[in-house]
């Protein structure tokens, strides 16, 4: 049984050039198996795939998986902006994807993921900054910039399962990934300084992941598993620079970070009644060698003016034991849980730095249930965990035009501590819904930035200190359909507030405040006629300010309205209108 559809869209730009694009996509279903392959291509800014190379913004599977991947010391440009990413940019996308699911006789059960992506975003971008330091050094900085990013994307995911006995199931994943992201912008420093800059990345990645469950009993469950990633990033940066009465320069900067993660764990599940627990003992081991160059010269010569070179190792091993018991009584339900960690850390160059810490990490979570459509819920936990290696550096690196970041190592630890309360409510009948949550997050000992900042450069040093940043946070969520108007009206609101230290120019230790606040209000309409209509409306506030400095406040807003029109059942038509306003202080506005 095959089924599928073809869709194209055509426009002008401006100057003339086609803006649009097509796309098909085609369903095949058999006993034996079950395809879907999708290809679509456009011009005008709209992303189609689930990679975000615009803002950089991460998905729901790479929030999961941080832990497992190495880092870009030197920053991709992201292109967020205050409207969406289809009004900020020019691309040039082709992306494809082909999933398949096969049933191999009886037992087995394959699946196939492959990804393509190939694209080629450009956008003009103007930045001035005016900084006041310790009330004595005013200046202003701009930078005018013209950006070319090409990300190339290969992916292919295989999972297989395979049910060896009816009491037990093998399941095997493994994923491989290559992207290669190519970036170069002209710039113009403070209005007359000149850079051409070139960024090449490359992203290797394997993930693989065998699972092993044994069915012990109708109530009990033995798991293995052991989980292996690899990950590369060789990156390349080439900065060109024409500064007045000055000989041009050529600043090359090279960064390789690897990381091979390896865990293995087995896992007890049980339920008695209506409790159930968890039991898990587990060893992870994680290494990451690190090699970067920096080479400064002058064109015209092949003298190398500067050389600053960055070669580690660091290590994390750490055997864990983890237990979790859910108990339920009446409309209460308690859940405290735990995690060991006997962890290892080592940071190997000229002078190594060891350390050893056990950590205890306690988590309560407690639930009433209050009537059959709402329950009150709390947690309570507290963990401590490592920092990130990109804090593990001691030289230099130049990460752009301006901006070189180095780091003091420190294996010390971070502490957290969180807290968060929740109301749910849920009516169908009534069709209300409500949502609400307060959480409270504090973290000790982290790393702090000290920058010294003038007209033309950033020098940013990281350094450790048992100080604490902490956040406030408060999301509400309320939705009721107005019979009566014929009308569904929802409100989201999330405020944060968040506090954290600094030091800028070699200040006192600065205490610093932002709070941002965004609020949502959709309205939907669902007429029996042959018109309907939509309205989202967003007002987003932010307010950041440092000790003994004046607050810098945006207030924006943005709001899209659409008609809809079905004159019959063959035919459907929109007409949308989209309105931007950044700051609401600025004459700047855009209507589309």
């Amino acid at each position: 049984d095959f089924s599928g559809d073809l869709e194209s869209s055509t426009g002008l730009f401006d100057n003339g050039n086609f803006a649009g694009g097509f796309g098909g996509n085609i369903l095949a279903i058999k006993k034996s198996y079950k395809s879907f392959a999708n290809v679509i291509q456009n011009n005008v800014g709209v992303n189609n795939s689930p990679f975000d190379y615009q803002g950089f913004n991460l998905n729901v599977e790479q929030l999961k998986e941080q832990e497992y991947y190495t880092q870009k010391i030197i920053p991709e440009t992201g292109f967020s902006n205050i409207i969406d990413d289809s009004r900020s940019n020019i691309n040039n996308q082709f992306f494809a994807n082909y999933n398949s699911i096969f049933k191999i006789g009886k037992r087995v059960r394959l699946k196939v993921n492959l990804y393509h992506l190939n694209d080629k975003i450009t956008t003009n971008r103007f930045t001035e900054n005016k900084y006041t330091i310790n009330d004595e050094n005013s200046f202003t900085t701009s930078d005018n910039s013209n950006n070319t990013k090409k990300p190339k994307l290969y992916r292919g995911d295989i999972d297989i399962k395979y049910n060896t006995s009816n009491t037990s199931l093998l399941e095997y994943n493994i994923r491989i990934k290559n992207e290669k992201i190519n970036t170069t912008s002209s710039l113009i420093q403070n209005g007359t300084d000149l850079f051409l800059t070139n960024l090449k990345s490359n992203d290797v990645n394997l993930i693989q992941d065998i699972l092993w469950t044994k069915k012990i009993s109708d109530k009990k469950a033995l798991q293995i598993s052991s989980f292996h990633s690899f990950n590369n990033i060789p990156q390349s940066l080439e900065i060109k620079s024409s500064t007045a009465n000055v000989n041009d320069t050529i600043s090359s900067q090279k960064s390789n970070y690897r990381k091979n993660y390896f865990n293995t764990r087995a896992t007890l599940l049980g339920a008695k009644k209506r409790d159930r627990y968890t039991f898990i003992v587990g060893f992870n081991s994680n290494s990451n060698p690190f090699v970067s160059e920096l080479i400064q010269k002058t064109e015209s010569s092949n003298n190398i003016s500067n050389l600053i070179i960055n070669n580690f190792d660091y290590y994390q091993n750490s055997m864990y034991t983890s237990g979790l018991y859910s108990l339920s009584s009446g409309n209460w339900q308690l859940t405290p849980s735990y995690t060991a960690t006997l962890l290892k850390q080592k940071i190997k160059q000229n002078t190594s730095i060891e350390s050893s810490d056990f950590i205890f990490a306690p988590t309560i979570k407690i639930r009433y249930r209050l009537d059959s459509q709402s329950f009150i819920s709390g947690v309570v936990n507290y963990n401590e965990r490592t920092n990130s290696e990109r804090y593990y550096f001691q030289n230099e690196i130049l990460v752009d035009n301006r901006t070189t970041i180095k780091n003091i190592q420190n294996l010390s630890l971070q502490q957290n501590s969180n807290y968060s309360l929740s109301y749910y409510l849920s009516d169908l009948y009534k069709q209300f819904q409500l949502n609400a949550k307060l959480s409270y997050r504090k973290n000790t000992g982290n790393y702090f930035s000290n920058a010294e900042i003038d007209n033309n450069t950033i020098q940013v040093e990281y350094f450790y200190l048992p100080q604490t940043n902490d956040d406030l946070i408060f999301n509400f969520q309320i939705s009721k359909y107005i019979d009566f108007f014929e009308s569904n009206l929802k409100l989201n609101s999330n405020i944060s507030q968040s506090s954290y230290k600094n030091i800028v120019n070699n200040s006192e230790l600065r205490n610093n405040k932002s709070i941002f606040n965004t609020n949502q209000f959709i309205w939907n309409t669902g007429f029996d006629g042959v018109i309907n209509f939509e309205n989202d409306f967003s007002w987003i506030y932010s307010k950041s300010e440092s000790e003994n400095q004046l607050p810098f406040i945006i207030n924006s807003v943005q709001n899209s309205f659409k008609i809809k029109f079905k004159p019959s059942k063959k035919w459907f038509f929109s007409f949308s209108s989209n309105y931007y306003v950044p700051d609401l202080k600025s004459e700047n506005n855009f209507l589309f």
